[in-house]
Parts: C-alpha cells; structure tokens; sequence
C-alpha cells in the first residue's frame, strides 16, 4: 500500500503531461551564475567566449541540456557583466533576445529569450535588483536577494521582497505572471527539511535568534504566489482528495563550495513561483532542480526547470 501511495503522484503527473502532449510545451530555466562565469574557483573558467561561440562548464550545459528546451532563460549573479557580454553570450547560445538589468548593482540579472522581450520594469529593490519582462503574454520576473544574514533591526531581504511585491507583483497580478530566481533563503513550504540547530549553529545566513528566517518566502506565498516546485494531485480522480508533493531538491551549494561550507547549509533557495492568473491559464508538465555531473561544476547553484502549456480554451 505504502509503494502505491509512493507511485501516485509520479502516475498522476505522467497522466497529466500525456494529456498536454497536444498543446505546445514552454520551457523557462532560473540560474544563479556564480561570479558571472568568470572566475575559475581553482577549476579554471566555466564561462569562455571566443570567436563567437561559448565554451567551459557553465556553456556546455547551457549549450547541450538547457537551449534546445527553454524558451526563456532567466539569470543571476551576471557579475560585472556589460551590454556587449550579454550579446554575444545571448548569440553563443543561440536565443535572438536579451536583456541586462540597468538599475542593478555590478550583480547583474538577465533574461535571455527566443521572442520579443517588451521590459516592464527594471528595478534596485535595494539589493541585487529585479526586473519584468512580458514575453510571449506572461510576465516574467527575475530577481536575487541578497545573502547577508538579517536582524531584527535591519531585515534586509523582507524589504527586497516588499520592493519586488508592490512595484511588480501586486502591478501585474491580473496577468500570468512567474517569478523566478535566487532569494537566498529557505521557504516555509520546505521546512520539514531542516533542523534549526543544525543549520543555525554555523553561522547561517538564513538564520535570525538562533532560528531559520522564513519570513522573506511566507512575504510571497501570502502575496498570492505559488512555489511550482509543489503540485497538489488528485489521488483520486472522482473525488477532491489531493495529495501535495514538492519534487525539487535542495539547490545550493553544488561541490563547488560543499567541501568549505558542509551539508548543514544544503538548502532550496531558488525558486520559480506562478500567480494565480499563470495557474488558472498553464498546466505544469515538471519542475525540477537540475542536478547533475554538470551542473555539479557549472556554478554554486542548480539550476531550476519548469515545463508548462497552456491549458485547452484559457488561452
């Protein structure tokens, strides 16, 4: 009985992408970049660009695993990235769109798109900034809080997120909308993961009195976003019995930085989270935190993945 329950939400979710094999399928992928790509991290460069093309960890996997099935792909971390960087690595990975953040510090977020990017927004937060975009009719929002350990005096990535929330999300709430990016910080949803003591005793960054701080996530679940990460599948199709199963792993750090910060730290940080209006029109095909031997190399961060289509007569 035990196995069966185990095997419905894998059995529900094939059903469900069988049945939108029909419907054309969107790919958008999160990416914090650690340094931009630069830095070799003693691993030599992940990121080289020359002749117009991209080589290294980080543009091998963009180039093999994330181009040919992503519509959209939203990055952090760009460190001291300029105009020029952006467009030839836009060119090198084959999307026709791009755009750099212009009211961010040097820790730049992009987007890069194989459609028109019309900006909505491009935004500080006070932090490592955001930006919207519209593309093909959904806004998109990228953004990176930054990672310095809050107080109670001075909760610096509660105010990001009311930046983020009252100048983008709150604006565009009647619209699809996904939010995406690197918040540096633990969610609520996922807490059974962890263990206060363990985590908080070495100094976290997502701790606050000895305790993990979850207010910045609850800050957007309470504003009417939804971590895609979790699906609510019906066990039984002629009843309303839903069983929740959240299906991304942790997405920080990668062995780039577990041998100097240990286990303790392992946490989900990055997120893609939908509104309201982007479930009501897109039914999720999968979302997952894309571990492998590449990306085990690529950055300090995993990427996340959500597939989606729309659904039949909301579109």
């Amino acid at each position: 009985m035990m196995n069966l329950l185990l095997l419905l939400p894998l059995l529900a979710g094939l059903a469900h992408a069988k049945s939108n094999d029909n419907y054309e399928r969107r790919g958008v992928l999160t990416y914090n970049i650690l340094d931009g790509g630069w830095s070799d991290e003693g691993q030599g460069p992940r990121l080289v660009l020359a002749n117009g093309t991209a080589s290294g960890p980080f543009a091998n996997y963009i180039l093999s695993n994330v181009s040919p099935y992503n519509n959209v792909v939203a990055f952090q971390e760009l460190l001291n990235w300029s105009e020029d960087d952006m467009k030839s690595v836009t060119e090198a990975f084959g999307y026709s769109e791009h755009y750099l953040c212009q009211n961010c510090d040097g820790y730049h977020v992009g987007f890069m798109s194989r459609s028109k990017i019309e900006v909505l927004k491009d935004i500080s937060t006070g932090g490592h900034g955001a930006i919207a975009a519209r593309i093909d009719g959904i806004v998109y929002v990228t953004f990176h809080l930054t990672p310095f350990t809050d107080t109670e005096e001075n909760q610096e990535r509660l105010a990001q997120v009311d930046s983020v929330v009252k100048e983008i999300i709150s604006k565009y709430s009647d619209e699809p909308l996904l939010l995406m990016g690197d918040t540096n910080n633990p969610s609520p949803l996922d807490l059974i993961r962890y263990d206060d003591t363990t985590v908080c005793e070495n100094d976290s960054n997502y701790c606050m009195n000895g305790k993990i701080n979850y207010a910045p996530i609850q800050y957007l679940l309470d504003a009417g976003l939804n971590d895609l990460c979790w699906y609510e599948y019906n066990v039984d199709l002629n009843s309303n019995f839903k069983l929740s199963y959240n299906q991304c792993s942790n997405s920080n750090p990668t062995s780039i930085w577990a041998h100097d910060i240990g286990s303790s730290s392992e946490a989900k940080i990055d997120y893609i989270f939908g509104n309201e209006k982007f479930i009501e029109a897109f039914g999720v095909v999968h979302s997952r935190v894309q571990i492998s031997q590449a990306t085990d190399q690529a950055s300090d961060h995993y990427p996340v993945e959500l597939t989606f289509t729309p659904i039949p007569d909301k579109n």
